[in-house]
């Protein structure tokens, strides 16, 4: 019988941690042995031996037969021998110095500090713990609120808990730590250094030795590159003897003290020495310290914390790494430049200035210049046919918004035609958009048909997905930069001179579709993906499969230069809000914010008024059952052979659509793996179908 490999109890290696690294030994072993179904006694207490090692087999042999005449006496044996070694003032100073850490949750760190409490031998153990908490705990917040009023350990940490939730609420992007150490419990390694020059605290590595995907970035130390793995966790970089030989240009490495730990075997790492150098990632670059340590030949390099947030590198759930470098800037997309088709038959039209007011001319001048700076607009020079005027709107916010009146330009572009939402595409309400009337427009423009996802294939590609990120592109149409034949029909004229757009512009009536289409183009190829405008969605049906998607998604956008709103963009979750719907794992089902606007509405007074609602209501007819024999009195009102009149039955109708809407259920996803069945009904005012 081969047994499995295990590493051998080091009794010498570091006497005043021998205590605790007996504890950690023991119950690790144990754990094994309930793996492997080892129940009866004698092998459990021989396997104890064999595994020990050397020095526990030595050990035991000057042992009374009494403490070891079974499994529990010999386990008992043993901890009592290695108990007397912890040094209860060094496990209390390590208490003293330990804090909570970015990624770490409150109670992460509150189970930290209870398991190091556990080796003090606190009298009052639950005062220790709230006070290191309030001590250790990152948010001044707390900590103020815990010293000026009275609370127990149970009361402040309700009171963390509350603060993580509301943060998380409010959209900030919180790495999750328990997470990750959750995914892959049995998959971490974590390393601790000692600084015996400096009496600095143990700071934790987590080397990650998985077949999953996990979080690199390879990078550019000494003119070599390097690939590491990134984590939060870690707190000093890691260069393995590998790694250090095969680099082209070594530095001299200099004797260190520090010592660094294998915490899963507590096996010291043979630290060879340390360098400092610059590295270089993502355009960003940082001097940094390495510990060049001898390792098996699989180990990985380890890039610490600090350096990679000085790299501007920031990592989320566990094996997505994310640069900095997509959300900084304005954007450029690579690789695509927009030539607008323009109908040289209609007549080019230079429109008059329209005067600015004297009180806001600053903060325009103040905005064309950000246009400017931000490679956005440029000046031009001479005789141009295409002028249009701009309307300078102020904000609440203060400063100005810039809108150019495109209606006359428009007619003479030749039109992209992606297709644009349908009624059923675009959400119900919540805020408006004032849009020009470009019917005059749209007579020139030559379409070019470009499929656009309905929601009907958002649902479908959704199907099984339990995971959901979603991106959202920064200034979203200024990222296509338009070709130097096509600009000359966005000039606009300013009391400072006349500008023109170099990207594509809000005014432009293709540039939905063209953004729509090129982004789609960049996308396409990978799975998981897809994009609805300037929204980016990436799902997967497990974890695994979302990050793989998303890490993929987003070396994409990296590599095509293509920027993101960081506020704006939502990773990792379970459920997700797009067109006015809730995608989860359990089904679809309205947003609320969609219901209660829809069922707050008033009653209609006019036809106008009744058509509104009907297109409102058609939107999430599919999540009311009957919906065509509810409306049909509303319908009737829509004909222009039926009088206007509001009585009962349309109150009714009105009400009870209200109503349904209101207890809308859960619509689950079509499963075409599953046998189907059409069942369809007639009525005098409607059809029906169900699916099942």
């Amino acid at each position: 019988m081969s047994l499995p490999t295990f590493p051998p109890f080091q009794i010498r290696e570091d006497e005043l941690s021998v205590g605790t690294r007996w504890r950690k030994w023991i119950q690790q072993l144990e754990n094994l042995l309930t793996g492997m179904n080892i129940e009866a006694d004698e092998r459990k207490k021989a396997l104890l031996i064999h595994y020990g090692g050397e020095e526990i087999f030595d050990l035991v042999d000057t042992f009374p037969d009494v403490q070891k005449s079974n499994f529990d006496a010999l386990k008992t044996a043993l901890t009592n021998h290695f108990t007397p070694k912890v040094n209860l003032v060094y496990e209390s100073f390590k208490f003293r110095k330990m804090h909570q850490i970015q990624v770490e949750s409150v109670d992460q760190f509150h189970v930290r500090l209870r398991r190091q409490a556990a080796l003090c031998e606190f009298a009052d153990l639950e005062r220790e713990l709230l006070s290191q908490m309030i001590e250790g705990v990152i948010s001044s917040k707390l900590r103020k609120k815990a010293l000026r009023d009275k609370v127990t350990l149970h009361q402040f940490l309700q009171e963390a808990r509350n603060e993580e939730l509301t943060n998380k609420q409010v959209g900030e992007i919180k790495e999750k730590s328990s997470e990750k150490q959750e995914r892959h419990k049995t998959a971490v390694k974590q390393i601790h250094h000692e600084d015996y020059e400096s009496d600095s605290d143990s700071a934790g590595v987590f080397q990650i030795n998985t077949k999953k995907s996990i979080p690199t970035v390879t990078a550019d130390l000494c003119s070599n590159q390097v690939k590491f793995i990134v984590d939060t966790g870690a707190s000093v970089n890691i260069l393995t003897k590998t790694s250090y030989d095969k680099m082209h240009k070594k530095l001299i490495l200099r004797p260190d003290p520090i010592a660094i730990y294998g915490y899963s075997n507590s096996e010291k790492l043979d630290v060879l020495g340390r360098f400092t150098a610059s590295i270089q990632c993502n355009g960003e670059k940082t001097q940094a310290t390495f510990y060049v340590v001898q390792t098996p030949e699989k180990a990985c390099n380890l890039l610490s914390a600090t350096t990679f947030q000085e790299l501007k590198i920031i990592l989320f759930l566990n094996n997505v790494t994310i640069s900095e470098n997509l959300f900084e800037g304005f954007g450029k997309i690579k690789g695509i430049k927009i030539k607008l088709h323009i109908d040289e038959k209609v007549q080019p039209v230079a429109q008059k200035h329209r005067r600015i007011p004297y009180h806001i001319r600053k903060d325009t001048e103040a905005e064309l210049k950000r246009l400017e700076e931000q490679d956005i607009i440029e000046n031009v020079e001479g005789a141009t046919p295409w002028v249009s005027p701009i309307v300078v709107i102020p904000k609440k916010t203060g400063g100005v918004r810039l809108c150019v009146g495109m209606r006359r330009a428009n007619e003479a572009i030749k039109r992209e035609r992606h297709p644009m939402p349908t009624l059923e595409e675009v959400e119900v309400c919540g805020g408006v958009r004032l849009c020009v009337d470009m019917r005059r427009a749209n007579e020139a423009i030559k379409r070019e048909r470009h499929p656009m996802p309905t929601l009907e294939e958002v649902i479908n590609e959704l199907n099984g997905s339990k995971f959901f990120s979603r991106l959202d592109t920064k200034q979203t149409f200024h990222q296509l930069e338009l070709s130097e034949e096509s600009r000359h029909i966005t000039t606009f004229t300013t009391h400072v001179g006349l500008r023109r757009y170099k990207r594509l512009m809000f005014g432009i009536n293709a540039a939905p579709e063209l953004f729509q289409h090129h982004l789609n183009q960049i996308l396409h190829d990978i799975q998981g993906a897809t994009n609805y405008i300037d929204d980016v969605i990436i799902f997967g049906k497990t974890r695994e499969e979302h990050d793989r998607n998303l890490q993929a998604t987003l070396d994409r956008l990296h590599e095509r230069e293509v920027k993101l709103n960081k506020d704006k963009c939502l990773f990792g979750a379970q459920k997700l809000t797009f067109l006015g719907h809730v995608f989860g794992e359990d089904g679809i089902h309205l947003e609320p914010q969609k219901i209660k606007c829809i069922s707050e509405a008033t009653a209609p007074t006019n036809v106008a008024a009744v058509r509104s609602f009907l297109g409102m209501m058609q939107y999430v007819s599919r999540f009311i059952r009957g919906y065509a024999t509810i409306t049909e009195p509303l319908r009737m009102l829509t004909k222009k052979t039926q009088p206007w009149t509001w009585g009962k039955p349309q109150q009714d109708a009105f009400d009870q659509l209200k109503s349904a809407l209101t207890n809308a259920g859960v619509m689950s996803y079509f499963d075409p793996s599953k046998p189907t069945e059409i069942i369809v009904d007639a009525s005098p005012c409607g059809l029906g179908a169900i699916l099942t």
